[in-house]
């Protein structure tokens, strides 16, 4: 699981989307949701895979990457910071605070 600790106002959280670097032919760092656009910036093309367990094997990288998915609903007061990771390994359960900050840009 994967999951933002902070949200500013003016910013609403709508999902977690998880994709695969073999569709996306790399990891996405910005990206439109619109159905109006028709680049290769818009990942609503792309299979989402949050919700589906996948394994990754000791000492591997994953092709799988979380992304979270805002909508912009007034002015925004601040980055969106903090993240959390959930996952088991060996039957049991973490839960992992990752720094992280993200800032939303108009273009």
């Amino acid at each position: 699981g994967f999951a933002v600790t902070a949200m500013p106002s003016g910013v609403k959280e709508l999902g977690y989307p998880v994709y695969s670097e073999k569709d996306t032919v790399q990891y996405r760092l910005d990206y439109q949701f619109s159905p109006v656009q028709k680049s290769d910036l818009n990942l609503a093309k792309y299979p989402d895979y949050s919700g589906k367990p996948f394994t990754i094997e000791p000492g591997a990288q994953s092709d799988r990457y979380a992304m979270v998915k805002v909508e912009v609903t007034g002015p925004v007061s601040g980055h969106i910071t903090g993240c959390e990771i959930e996952y088991n390994q060996a039957g049991q359960s973490f839960h992992q605070p990752v720094p992280c900050e993200f800032a939303l840009d108009k273009s």
